[in-house]
């Protein structure tokens, strides 16, 4: 039995966003009858997003400069519960997955965070310590994932994992949602547009119950041409690429 699972966030009015970006408006356009279009202005780092280089490093790739092969690798779910808020992920949280990880692959973070959304305490979301950071530098992961606003800590303001992460390349998805314990690969639609970051992602994982390990995750973007003051209008149906992940099981 295949079953379906949406991992992004919805985009729409009184949604959370990150404080300081734009506030997301989402309204009718004048249209004539009986037409219907929708006018989103939204900033780039709104909802489920993936951080490419440029978003923190002077002169670093934008999503655009990816070649579609970075996007087809494998890569594991590792479960971290029971965390509090603002609370540092350490080395040790990823120590007994090491071995699991696959060369240049992705890694998605499930802290459970995401049933915070839309409250203040999704605000003070756990975070990854430099330590940690460096440690999946050092392990050659390729994608990390989180179901939290920021890899590192809003409260404290600290940009370490960042600097980390996107200084050695590797991609960053914030802002999942439902992350399944076992998933085995990704397909992602990325904008051919010179952004720091993806600005929104519908999320779909096919799941076979017999076997537990035929997952697959439909990332449809839609992204516009034009940006002016950190905000898009989406409406472009962009590019599907595919990325491999094994379950971990």
């Amino acid at each position: 039995m295949t079953e379906y699972f949406d991992l992004s966030q919805h985009i729409e009015n009184g949604m959370t966003y990150f404080p300081g970006d734009p506030e997301p408006h989402i309204t009718p356009a004048d249209t004539t009858p009986p037409w219907r279009v929708t006018q989103l202005h939204i900033g780039t780092h709104i909802g489920t997003h993936i951080d490419a280089a440029s978003h923190f490093i002077p002169h670093g790739k934008t999503i655009s400069q990816y070649p579609l092969e970075r996007f087809l690798l494998p890569g594991i779910v590792v479960p971290i519960p029971g965390l509090n808020d603002d609370e540092p992920i350490d080395v040790n949280a990823f120590d007994s997955y090491l071995t699991a990880f696959p060369a240049h692959g992705a890694l998605l973070i499930h802290t459970g965070w995401d049933h915070h959304w839309k409250t203040d305490r999704y605000l003070r979301h756990p975070y990854l310590t430099l330590e940690a950071a460096q440690f999946l530098v050092d392990a050659g992961v390729s994608i990390i994932g989180i179901d939290a606003l920021n890899v590192d800590s809003t409260v404290q303001e600290t940009d370490h994992a960042h600097a980390a992460l996107l200084g050695n390349d590797i991609l960053i998805v914030e802002n999942l949602t439902r992350i399944p314990q076992h998933l085995v690969q990704i397909r992602e639609s990325l904008g051919a547009i010179k952004l720091e970051r993806t600005p929104c992602i519908n999320a779909l994982i096919e799941s076979n119950r017999e076997s537990n390990r035929a997952l697959s995750i439909d990332l449809k973007l839609d992204i516009g041409e034009e940006a002016t003051q950190c905000c898009i209008h989406v409406f472009v149906t962009c590019l599907e690429l595919n990325i491999r992940l094994s379950a971990l099981l």
